[in-house]
């Protein structure tokens, strides 16, 4: 009896042994992952690059550091630090024209949900207004902004005329060439 009191012992010591380590292992999880996590605040640069942050050299994507990011990032910080927004004011590129003098962005208070173009002139960038010329729906920008400034068709294919006012307004879709 005594093997077999030894062995139901060692068991028990296994066992025992087990669920601490178990124990301790839960214990450090709930630790780590239940601690309250610091909201990041906006440091005044909330600004997503997008694909300019890389261009590709040597069949390998490489980060960008030009006169044109960085000139596109000087002018997008500008307008963070000048957004009025009482909480973080945010800018994303979403498309630039292949000779990088247009830029579609989203922007907002929060989100980039809202719409706008900037364009390259006298080597300074500058905001299209008004900026409201964007289907809420879609997001696509109205025909009168897109051709009367210009914009490629790269970055703004589609565009929307207008019609009538209120609940009876109309859409009209263009594919621009």
């Amino acid at each position: 009896m005594t093997k077999n009191k030894k062995a139901f012992d060692k068991t028990k010591l296994f066992l025992v042994i087990v669920i601490g380590v178990l124990a301790l292992t839960l214990g450090v999880l709930i630790v780590t992952y239940t601690r309250p996590i610091a909201i990041q605040q906006s440091s005044g640069t909330d600004i997503n690059m997008g694909s300019l942050r890389y261009g590709i050299k040597d069949n390998r994507a490489v980060s960008r550091d030009d006169e044109f990011t960085k000139g596109l990032k000087a002018f997008l910080v500008n307008k963070v630090d000048n957004s009025g927004c009482s909480t973080s004011a945010r800018y994303t590129v979403i498309a630039t024209s292949s000779d990088e003098m247009q830029v579609l962005l989203g922007y907002g208070c929060d989100n980039t949900d809202a719409r706008m173009f900037a364009v390259k002139q006298d080597n300074e960038w500058k905001e299209l207004s008004p900026t409201n010329q964007f289907n809420g729906t879609t997001n696509l920008p109205s025909c009168e902004l897109t051709d009367g400034n210009n914009i490629s068709v790269e970055i703004a294919p589609v565009c929307f005329v207008a019609e009538g006012t209120g609940p009876s307004m109309t859409f009209t879709y263009r594919v621009r060439s």
